[in-house]
C-alpha cells in the first residue's frame, strides 16, 4: 500500500484533490493496486476486531458480522472499479482542455474557414487519437492545405505530447446559399 500511494501521488497534479485525481486518471493500474489494498487493509481491521470481539464475548454473531463486513467493502471496491474503468474499455475521451487546445491551433491558421469539434480517444494512459473535419477556405491550393496539415500536426504533437495518432478529414468548402 506504501509503494502504491507513492506511485499515485507522483501521478496527481500540484494541488489536486485525490478523488478528482483517481476519477481522472487515464491509468487504471494505480488506482486498481490503491483500492485493492486499501479494501485488503480494511478487511484486516474489521476481521481483527471480528475475532477479538468473538473471543471476548464467547459469541459468534461478531466474527459472522466481520465477515459480512468485509464481503460489503470487497462488493464496494468492486463497483467502484468498475464505474472507474467501464469508461476506459470504451474509449473515454480526451480531457477537455486538450479538445479546446487542439480546436484553437486548427481555428488560427488563416487559411482555415471551419474546424469541427475534435473527436478524441484514449487508446491507454498515454495515448490519444484525434479525428478532426477541417474546411479550408475556398481557392486554397493543395500545397497549402499540406503545409497547414504538416503544421497542425507538428503543433499538435509538441503542445500535446499525448497526442498519437492524428487524422485531419478535409472538408469541402460550403457553398454561399442563394437567398430567394
Amino acid at each position: 500500500m506504501y509503494f502504491a500511494l507513492g506511485k499515485f501521488r507522483q501521478s496527481m497534479r500540484p494541488g489536486e484533490h485525490w478523488w478528482d485525481s483517481l476519477r481522472t486518471s487515464k491509468d487504471p493500474s494505480v488506482f486498481i493496486v490503491v483500492a485493492e489494498d486499501a479494501a485488503a487493509l480494511a478487511g484486516i481491521i474489521v476481521a481483527f476486531f471480528g475475532i477479538l470481539l468473538e473471543q471476548t464475548t464467547r459469541s459468534v454473531v461478531p466474527d459472522g458480522v466481520a465477515a459480512m463486513i468485509i464481503g460489503g467493502i470487497l462488493c464496494v471496491v468492486a463497483g467502484l472499479l468498475a464505474v472507474e474503468t467501464h469508461a476506459l474499455l470504451l474509449g473515454e475521451s480526451a480531457d477537455p482542455e486538450i479538445v479546446k487546445g487542439i480546436l484553437k491551433i486548427i481555428e488560427n491558421d488563416p487559411n482555415v474557414a471551419n474546424a469541427h469539434t475534435p473527436l478524441t480517444m484514449h487508446f491507454g494512459p498515454n495515448e490519444i487519437l484525434v479525428n478532426i473535419g477541417v474546411e479550408f477556405r475556398s481557392g486554397t491550393s493543395s500545397n497549402i492545405i499540406l503545409d497547414s496539415i504538416r503544421r497542425f500536426e507538428a503543433t499538435i504533437r509538441a503542445k500535446f505530447p499525448l497526442v498519437r495518432r492524428i487524422f485531419i478529414e478535409i472538408e469541402p468548402p460550403k457553398k454561399p446559399q442563394r437567398v430567394a
